[in-house]
């Protein structure tokens, strides 16, 4: 069986802040997306990335900002 996981965190604000969805198909898949969903945490404390925020409604709405 296969299942879906993300990878998050909460920011300094309480927000969620999603660093990496993945397929579980073996033990090892959760390790390479751990070590993925780190990489891009330390990229996005260093400035060297951004975080785009979405809401709910842009989903609801078809991915128009509103």
């Amino acid at each position: 069986m296969n299942c879906e996981r993300i990878i998050f965190t909460l920011t300094d604000d309480g927000d969620i802040l999603f660093l990496t969805p993945f397929i579980k198909r073996h033990k090892r898949n959760t390790m390479q997306a751990l070590d993925r969903s780190l990489d891009c945490l330390t990229h996005i404390r260093d400035g060297s990335c951004s975080t785009q925020e979405l809401s709910i409604k842009f989903f609801l709405n078809g991915g128009i900002t509103v």
